[in-house]
């Protein structure tokens, strides 16, 4: 029986997917899924390991709508690709029992244990890459509202745990148009990812919803 190469959601396993070449920077493709609106960006590396999949079909015949998602263990952060094969180099799998720990002061802790540099510094609104010894990077962003009678300054602090090509496309992102849609990309790259959240002295995570504060 012939065999094709196909795209499918690694994590319901719609064949409605694709790269979103709207929204791809530099050697980052923005796969999306239409079935259950998980998105990522990837290398070639990822995109060949986690959306692609051989199958087999007949000449003519319709192709499936869903087929199996990505198995766990099967990513291509769970094996060591062989050096014939290797694309480009990645981040390790995200997080570890630390800067993933349910925990969130142990979690916050761990997670900023390293810095690698600023995306955008203003006086009141920055977006920081941070890192675990792990190798684990996150997205940090800081929000200021100035409390100008009171001096009661609302201050937030929001990670999000990253792959290393989600980091690479913020920064291509950044590069290419500033700060300019900063907000809507980093939501897209956490939308399926809980993030830790930082105010008044205490951490927490939340499953869901990340958006940037509002920000003088």
């Amino acid at each position: 029986m012939p065999q094709i190469r196909v795209v499918r959601c690694p994590s319901c396993g719609s064949t409605d997917a694709a790269s979103d070449e709207s929204s791809s920077y530099a050697d980052l493709s923005h796969m999306t899924c239409g079935s259950c609106e998980f998105d990522e960006y990837c290398d070639t590396w990822e995109v060949g390991f986690n959306w692609n999949v051989t199958i087999d079909l007949d000449v003519g015949a319709p192709l499936p709508l869903f087929l199996p998602p990505l198995a766990p263990g099967n990513g291509a952060h769970d094996k060591e690709p062989s050096p014939a094969t290797r694309g480009p180099p990645t981040r390790a799998a995200l997080g570890c029992t630390l800067c993933l720990n349910d925990n969130a002061t142990v979690a916050w802790e761990a997670s900023g244990q390293q810095e690698h540099g600023a995306l955008i510094e203003e006086s009141h609104f920055s977006v920081r890459v941070a890192g675990c010894a792990c190798g684990t990077a996150f997205v940090q962003v800081f929000c200021e509202r100035v409390d100008w009678g009171g001096g009661d300054d609302d201050q937030t602090w929001l990670r999000v745990p990253v792959s290393g090509a989600a980091e690479a496309g913020a920064r291509a992102a950044i590069a290419a148009r500033g700060d300019a849609g900063l907000s809507s990309l980093l939501s897209r790259m956490a939308r399926h990812q809980r993030f830790l959240v930082r105010s008044d002295g205490q951490s927490w995570w939340r499953e869901s919803g990340f958006t940037i504060p509002p920000h003088d």
